[in-house]
C-alpha cells in the first residue's frame, strides 16, 4: 500500500508537471509569434534598431524552445520504434538455434585466455609511472566516468536502504498503470550489476571496484597506443563490456520498459554492454531513478553517477535511517592489526619490486610507509600481538577523542601532505596492486 501510494502520487505529479510545461511552452511560442508581428512604441532608440534586437532575441528563444521540444519527441518516438523492433526479434529468436553464437563466444574466450597467458607474470600488479605534475589535470585517468553533456529531463529520485526494497518498488511500478509510459532506471553497485566473469569472481566490493577502474583505464590507454608497437599491449585489452556505442544502445533498451536488476543484467549480457555504466548513461533521459541511500548521500558517488538534484524531486523511503546511514558513509574503523598487516605487506611489495618501480612511485610508497609507522605508534601493542592479545589490550586501553590537528601533531604526521598521498593512492590504484600481490604470493606478517 505504501509503495503504491508513493508511485501514484509522485508519478501523477510528474505527468501533470510535464503536461503543464508543454502547455506553457506552446503559450510562449504563440506569444513570441504575436509579439514579432506587433510594432514597438516610439523611444529615443531608432525603431529599426529596437525591432532588430527584439526580433533576434525572440527568434533565439523560439528556436531553443522548439528544439528542446522536438528533441524530446524524437527520443520518445525512437524508444517506441525500438520497443516494437525488440518485440519482433524476441518472437523470431524463439525459433532459432543459438549454437553458432555459443561457438563464437567460446572461441573468443579461448583466444583471450591464450593471449592473457603470454603476458608478463607480475605486470598487472606493478605500479605504473606516476606524474605528480598532472595532479590537478581534469582528465584524470582513474576517474570512473566521463561527463555526459545530455540535458536532464525533470525526474524523481526514489531511494531506499536496501537493494531488495528498491527491486520491490520497481516491480510495483511495473504493475501499476504508469509502468508502460514511465522511463525508469535502477542504479546499483558494480558488485550487483557487473557481467564480466573475471571481475565478478573477486566478490569483494572494493576489489571489484578497483579491477573495474583498472580495466576502464586500460581501455582508454589502448586507444592512445594502438599505433605504437608495445610488447605488453596484448594484455591491455580493457573490459569488453565497456564500449560507448553498445552502452548507448543498452541505455535505449532499458528505458523502453521498466526493468528490475535481474533484467538489467540479462540485457547487458545479451548486448555485451556493462549494466553498471549503461544504467548511468540512462539517467539524463529517465523520469524515475531508483537508487540506494549511499549513491544519493555521498557527494563523490553522486557526482560520478551524474546525479543532478537541482530542479528535481527526491523521495526518501524509511527516512528515519538517514542519520545512521550518513554516519556510516563518512566513518571508518581501523584496527592496529590492520595497520600492521598493511605496513608489512607494503614493505614486502617494495622490497620485491623496488628495482622495477619508478622513482616517483618509490617516493610515495616510502611516504605511505611513514604514515603507517606513525599510526602504529598510536597503539600500545606491537605488530606481533595476536588477535586475542589485541582484544585484551583493547579492553584495557583508554578511549581518546582528538581534533584533527591534535591528532596530526601527536602522530608526528603534521609535516606530511596527506592530500597528495590520498590523490596518489586513488590514481595509482596501489591498494588494488597490493591486494593482487598478497593474493598471488600469500605474504605473511613480518615480525619486528
Amino acid at each position: 500500500g505504501k509503495s503504491l501510494s508513493l508511485i501514484c502520487g509522485a508519478l501523477t505529479w510528474l505527468r501533470d508537471f510535464n503536461e503543464n510545461a508543454e502547455t506553457k511552452l506552446k503559450t510562449a511560442v504563440d506569444e513570441i509569434d504575436c509579439a514579432s508581428n506587433t510594432t514597438t512604441p516610439e523611444s529615443s532608440v531608432p525603431s529599426w534598431v529596437s525591432e532588430v534586437a527584439s526580433n533576434r532575441a525572440k527568434k533565439m528563444l523560439l528556436e531553443q524552445a522548439q528544439a528542446e521540444q522536438e528533441k524530446e519527441e524524437r527520443y520518445a518516438d525512437r524508444l517506441k520504434r525500438l520497443k516494437e523492433q525488440r518485440h519482433r526479434k524476441q518472437q523470431k529468436r524463439k525459433h532459432e538455434s543459438e549454437e553458432n553464437e555459443n561457438d563464437k563466444i567460446e572461441e573468443q574466450l579461448t583466444a583471450e585466455l591464450n593471449e592473457a597467458n603470454k603476458k608478463d607474470e607480475d605486470d598487472d600488479i606493478i605500479l605504473h609511472e606516476y606524474h605528480s605534475d598532472n595532479e590537478l589535470d581534469k582528465n584524470d585517468a582513474s576517474s570512473d566516468e566521463e561527463e555526459l553533456d545530455e540535458v536532464h529531463v525533470t525526474k524523481i529520485y526514489y531511494c531506499s536502504r536496501t537493494h531488495s526494497q528498491l527491486d520491490q518498488f520497481v516491480k510495483e511500478v511495473k504493475k501499476s498503470s504508469f509502468g508502460a509510459s514511465t522511463r525508469v532506471v535502477s542504479l546499483g553497485s558494480r558488485l550487483n550489476l557487473c557481467v564480466n566473469e573475471d571481475v565478478k569472481t573477486l566478490r569483494s566490493i572494493s576489489r571489484v571496484n578497483d579491477r573495474c577502474l583498472e580495466l576502464q583505464k586500460l581501455k582508454k590507454g589502448k586507444k592512445k597506443q594502438e599505433s605504437q608497437s608495445n610488447k605488453k599491449s596484448k594484455s591491455k585489452n580493457g573490459c569488453p563490456y565497456y564500449d560507448h556505442q553498445r552502452l548507448q544502445n543498452y541505455k535505449d533498451l532499458i528505458l523502453m520498459e521498466v526493468k528490475d536488476v535481474e533484467e538489467l543484467i540479462s540485457i547487458g549480457e545479451e548486448v555485451e554492454a556493462c549494466p553498471y555504466y549503461g544504467s548511468r548513461y540512462a539517467i539524463p533521459k529517465a523520469e524515475l531513478v531508483v537508487l540506494p541511500y549511499n549513491m544519493l548521500l555521498h557527494q563523490a558517488t553522486r557526482e560520478a553517477c551524474g546525479i543532478k538534484l537541482k530542479g528535481n524531486i527526491v523521495i526518501i523511503d524509511e527516512a528515519h535511517n538517514l542519520i545512521e546511514t550518513i554516519s556510516n558513509i563518512h566513518s571508518v574503523e581501523i584496527s592496529g592489526i590492520q595497520i600492521s598487516r598493511a605496513n608489512s605487506q607494503l614493505l614486502q611489495y617494495r622490497d620485491r619490486y623496488k628495482s622495477r618501480l619508478k622513482a616517483k612511485n618509490l617516493m610515495y610508497v616510502k611516504q605511505i610507509l611513514q604514515v603507517l609507522s606513525c599510526l602504529l605508534a598510536c597503539f600500545d601493542k606491537s605488530p606481533q600481538n595476536t588477535d586475542g592479545q589485541q582484544e585484551e589490550s583493547k579492553q584495557k586501553a583508554d578511549v581518546k577523542l582528538l581534533k584533527i590537528n591534535d591528532f596530526l601533531f601527536t602522530t608526528k604526521m603534521d609535516n606530511i601532505n596527506l592530500f597528495k598521498i590520498k590523490r596518489y593512492c586513488e590514481r595509482s590504484m596501489i591498494s588494488k596492486k597490493l591486494n593482487g600481490f598478497v593474493d598471488r604470493y600469500n605474504t605473511t606478517l613480518l615480525l619486528k
